[in-house]
């Protein structure tokens, strides 16, 4: 928990500086996954998710674009942390669009692009059974990990 806060105070002091700013997500975000506060976490990987280069007023980029590789896994984190606050369609949502987060430019997909599409493809059909499921409030015999 305590550093958690030392993040969130960090981002807060530096959050006009864009490569601090993303450190800053990422530890908020792994703190927020390790004490189990998924919306917190859901959050900050979504920043990551979506950074955009950054420029400042003499037009230098200060922060490079989200590899793909990196985005994919992010999508992924996102998609798990909606799942586990029960937000099905969000989350489906998520694990639909890793795909699109692949870096199409290799051949040979990086493993971390990998275990996050495989993973995501496992996913993707327990939240369709839980779905189905859901009317009855039967989701009996389903394991998660």
């Amino acid at each position: 928990e305590e550093s958690c806060a030392v993040a969130n105070s960090c981002l807060a002091f530096c959050s006009d500086i864009p490569s601090l700013a993303v450190i800053s997500y990422w530890n908020c975000g792994w703190c927020s996954y390790f004490l189990l506060d998924w919306a917190s976490a859901a959050r900050d990987f979504d920043l990551l998710l979506h950074k955009k280069e950054t420029g400042n007023d003499d037009g230098v980029k200060r922060v490079p674009p989200t590899k793909a590789s990196t985005q994919c896994f992010y999508a992924f984190q996102c998609a798990i942390c909606h799942a586990l606050q029960g937000n099905w369609d969000k989350a489906y949502q998520y694990f639909r669009d890793l795909e699109l987060f692949r870096d199409n430019r290799r051949t040979q997909p990086r493993p971390l692009e990998l275990y996050a599409i495989r993973k995501g493809e496992t996913w993707k059909q327990i939240l369709q059974i839980t779905k189905a499921h859901e009317n009855k409030n039967d989701i009996n015999g389903i394991v998660f990990c």
